[in-house]
């Protein structure tokens, strides 16, 4: 087995980022597997999308609290069932790209230091 301080940090950031991404799509593989599509109840569907409900809003808040109440809705469904490994799988892959990007251009590449 190749030691870890043998291998070039170029290596090194291309074996992290892939680990992070077989971690990240591992994990987000389990979880669409395992949720079931669970169906919404359609009393409570119909109650939060009607125009009665909305106005109710409205006249509480204001446009901007229909569209906080619509916003946390989304945020809100993003965090079950699968969804949320959709949500995992797209985070990881933002996670492992700033990771690559990050290490792989910000520090420099495998030079000998100056002066010796």
């Amino acid at each position: 087995m190749t030691k870890w301080k043998q291998l070039t940090r170029s290596t090194r950031c291309c074996l992290v980022t892939g680990g992070i991404v077989v971690v990240g799509w591992s994990i987000a593989l389990a979880l669409y597997l395992a949720a079931a599509i669970v169906p919404e109840d359609d009393e409570v569907y119909e109650m939060e999308h009607s125009k009665a409900y909305l106005r109710k809003i409205e006249e509480m808040g204001g446009q901007a609290g229909v569209l906080t109440a619509q916003l946390n809705d989304w945020i809100a469904g993003l965090w079950r069932g699968r969804s949320l490994a959709y949500t995992i799988a797209c985070l990881t892959t933002i996670v492992a790209l700033f990771y690559y990007l990050l290490q792989h251009h910000v520090q420099p590449r495998d030079t000998p230091p100056s002066g010796q």
